[in-house]
């Protein structure tokens, strides 16, 4: 959406700033971005060397799970780091890490 920015966070790390956006809205932007990834990195020729390659997804709404950027950055990041903890491959949009979503 034109009202949407993403960019870099960290290292391997990217943000997606999605305003006026509900967390089954979130989440549903997410596995598409998550599937549109893996699609890419599943048909990229030549192949990459390392696999498998995941994505791992943390969401965080507002307000519900805070009202500055900096708490939503903060709940995101925490979301992001318990899927990873729970196997990777997952998106997490509450505190706990489900098993991976299928693609």
């Amino acid at each position: 959406r034109a009202g949407d920015y993403v960019c870099r966070y960290g290292g391997e790390e990217f943000a997606v700033i999605a305003p006026d956006t509900s967390r089954f809205a979130a989440y549903a932007a997410a596995a598409q971005i998550r599937e549109a990834f893996l699609h890419a990195v599943d048909s990229a020729a030549p192949p990459f060397p390392v696999n498998p390659i995941t994505m791992t997804i943390g969401v965080a709404t507002y307000p519900e799970d805070g009202t500055t950027g900096n708490e939503l950055l903060q709940m995101a990041d925490s979301r992001l780091y318990k899927g990873k903890s729970a196997g990777r491959d997952r998106i997490v949009d509450n505190d706990v890490a489900a098993p991976r979503v299928p693609v």
